[in-house]
């Protein structure tokens, strides 16, 4: 099954590269750029869900830590960059606009970004820990610590990677 769908994608695909324009009842579509519109929101989306660790979901706050994160968008990326083999489009431009507009703090996209969600998350989790009494300031390293090494529950030092 999941042969036959793939090659039916593939036929799909490669049949928008032979006809760039459709022209129904004196309107014209470009089925490329419906297309390329539709992965920049799926690679949005994508980002935005693989942030959570394993279906945890916005609610839990459970995210991944940035290598992990960065790991699973190099894999995402190279599934995207498969594509480029059966029809002609700019997966570069669709990652630098997209991954540039994580970057920002707020965006006029539908849900938090990236930068948005992981400033978020790590000082609600650094207040947590301060207030405790577990993590404190080295000023001679300029970095947050942990105070005692029996404080197993978080590592500030492993989230800053």
């Amino acid at each position: 099954q999941m042969d036959k769908n793939f090659a039916k994608m593939v036929s799909h695909l490669r049949a928008l590269n032979t006809l760039p324009n459709l022209v129904v009842w004196q309107h014209t579509f470009a089925p490329r750029e419906y297309i390329i519109h539709h992965l920049d929101e799926l690679f949005n989306r994508l980002i935005s869900q693989h942030i959570y660790q394993d279906g945890g979901g916005p609610v839990q706050k459970q995210i991944q830590l940035p290598s992990i994160m960065s790991h699973r968008l190099v894999g995402l990326m190279d599934v995207f960059r498969q594509l480029e083999s059966y029809i002609t489009l700019d997966t570069s431009r669709i990652f630098n606009v997209i991954l540039l507009r994580h970057t920002q703090p707020e965006e006029n996209t539908p849900g938090p970004t990236l930068a948005s969600q992981y400033t978020e998350w790590y000082l609600d989790k650094l207040e947590e820990h301060i207030k405790s009494g577990e993590v404190c300031y080295a000023p001679l390293r300029k970095c947050f610590v942990r105070k005692h090494q029996m404080a197993p529950n978080f590592n500030a030092e492993l989230y800053t990677n």
